[in-house]
């Protein structure tokens, strides 16, 4: 599992699991509820969505965003039972079938994750116009006055990744916590397996 960090827009982790997908989501699973020590969110087949409880959110409190994928992995136990045979070299092919791979990945909540790109989405879109226009402005031999405004875009953009780097240093202890809870019901996934 890679760490944490505090770098990328969307901080998150990649895992595989010796156990199958059923189980992983069973376990996922039960940390939602609405009892004390337990995780509030949504939860589909392969994906979850997960967050600290009500009375401990405030505006910057992560959501856990969860894939499960397994589907792959059994196309690649197809491609080893075939160099198995060509080979001579046996291994259980239904260990690569018990594995999963999960994905998790944090954003700030749905609401203030959608603001948030919508705004860079309009920030960039107004700095690539006002550069054109500024650009159009040098051709015509005009002071090119539109690119202060790409300049303003772009210290706009800026000043978002500033928020974003912010945002996640105040939820970073949720989103540890998050973390570690996800990590023991994997591992309790797995140790039922063995």
């Amino acid at each position: 599992m890679s760490s944490l960090g505090i770098g990328p827009i969307r901080p998150g982790f990649d895992q595989s699991v010796a156990a199958p997908a059923g189980e992983v989501s069973r376990r996922i699973q039960a940390l939602v509820g609405s009892g004390a020590g337990q995780l509030a969110g949504n939860c589909l087949p392969t994906h979850f969505q997960l967050t600290v409880q009500e009375g401990e959110r405030h505006f910057w409190s992560p959501w856990l965003h969860l894939e499960i994928e397994g589907q792959a992995l059994e196309g690649q136990a197809v491609a080893q039972r075939a160099i198995e045979h060509r080979t001579g070299l046996v291994q259980t092919s239904t260990e690569m079938l018990q594995r999963v791979r999960v994905r998790g990945y944090f954003t700030p909540a749905p609401s203030l994750w959608t603001g948030f790109m919508l705004l860079g989405i309009a920030l960039i879109t107004l700095a690539f116009f006002t550069g054109i226009w500024g650009l159009v402005q040098m051709y015509l031999a005009q002071p090119p006055i539109a690119l202060l405004g790409t300049a303003a875009c772009l210290l706009g953009l800026l000043m978002l990744a500033g928020i974003s780097r912010a945002g996640q240093r105040l939820a970073g202890e949720q989103m540890e916590r998050l973390q570690a809870r996800v990590q023991a019901a994997l591992e309790a996934a797995a140790a039922e397996q063995v």
